[in-house]
């Protein structure tokens, strides 16, 4: 048996120091202490990975690190997310790290971040996302040994109310479902989102060659990711379960094919792209949609409000929630019970009313 690289000192852990061809003021090599409380190759793993970012010019200052310069090295472990994850992280790491930035990892406290997340408290859903951010920050932080605990832990969340989720009445089911002031294209885009419950953007993802006409299915196998300087790109659906072929309604069937005879069509074509027949950015796919929903006369309807619609179709339809996850692409049943649960609360708690009658 080989012998250990590192020896296990009195307290358990493995301990070394990395070089890291820098020099203090005073003309005194920095050094990066690293420790393991596991075994002395995982020191020699952590201390590879050191050498790794030494070796590439990225600076590294043991525990005198700052967050902002600790970030991108974090933000790198996240390129092999979808482009939109990856996008939204770097966001939050270039936009909202200024205070915290130029502080050292090991001087940040649950009061600095708490600060941070109050100064944005009118905005629940990003201070959400923000901390989650901060958290895998830290915590990578943690596992390196270069700090002891994760400061986040204690901060708290500004309340978030949510809002009724909007679903179309029964008239507006019927106006969707006959669609008479669309023409082809928009009545097709329509009964998509109606029909099958799909994301926005694998419906704005979809080419005439993941339709199976014969079949009526559609292959559900990639999406389109939009990111916030207005770039589009396709890429993978949000999860692994989100990959799947669904059955289609015959009316949805019907208005694909009414659709497609009436335009230029082949299997790699986007089915409401542009005219060349590529992609669009999301603004020229919201203005689709919403030129339809005001065709239509509706009003307070986004592309989610069907997608919660189809939830509840397939609830009031008997559906069984497993089903309906594969349906609608969750990686779990969480979401759908959580829909399956609040409408079976809301049907006893109208039943018990109705009982109370008295008649």
């Amino acid at each position: 048996m080989p012998r250990a690289k590192y020896t296990q000192g009195k307290d358990g852990l493995f301990r070394t120091a990395i070089r890291t061809g820098k020099y203090d003021d005073n003309g005194r090599p920095i050094s990066i202490r690293l420790s393991s409380s596991k075994s002395s190759a995982d020191l020699e793993k952590k201390v590879r990975a050191i050498k790794y970012e030494i070796e590439r010019g990225r600076t590294y200052f043991g525990e005198a690190m700052t967050l902002g310069e600790y970030a991108p090295t974090w933000l790198e472990t996240k390129k092999n997310r979808s482009v939109s994850t990856y996008q939204e992280y770097e966001y939050y790491v270039n936009g909202y790290l200024d205070e915290l930035g130029t502080m050292r990892l090991d001087y940040i406290r649950t009061a600095d971040i708490q600060r941070v997340i109050n100064a944005h408290s009118d905005t629940p859903s990003l201070c959400k996302k923000l901390l989650l951010t901060l958290r895998q920050i830290f915590d990578m932080a943690v596992n390196e040994d270069i700090i002891q605990k994760n400061p986040c832990t204690a901060v708290v969340l500004p309340r978030l109310v949510k809002g009724e989720k909007r679903i179309l009445t029964s008239q507006e089911c019927k106006i969707v479902k006959a669609a008479d002031e669309l023409n082809e294209r928009s009545r097709a885009l329509i009964h998509l989102f109606y029909g099958t419950g799909l994301r926005p953007a694998e419906i704005y993802a979809l080419t005439w060659g993941d339709i199976d006409f014969t079949y009526k299915t559609i292959s559900v196998n990639k999406a389109l990711n939009f990111s916030r300087r207005g770039q589009t790109s396709v890429g993978l659906p949000k999860t692994n379960k989100s990959i799947r072929v669904i059955p289609v309604p015959d009316f949805v069937i019907a208005s694909l094919s009414a659709y497609r005879d009436s335009t230029h069509h082949s299997p790699t074509r986007y089915l409401f792209g542009s005219e060349n027949g590529l992609y669009l950015n999301r603004t020229g796919y919201d203005n689709q949609f919403y030129r339809a929903i005001d065709a239509l006369g509706l009003k307070g309807v986004t592309p989610y409000s069907f997608r919660h619609q189809f939830c509840t179709m397939c609830y009031n339809s008997g559906i069984d929630i497993k089903t309906c996850q594969f349906l609608m692409g969750h990686s779990d049943t969480r979401m759908v019970l959580e829909v399956y649960t609040h409408l079976d609360k809301q049907n006893s708690v109208m039943q018990a009313a109705v009982n109370s009658i008295n008649f």
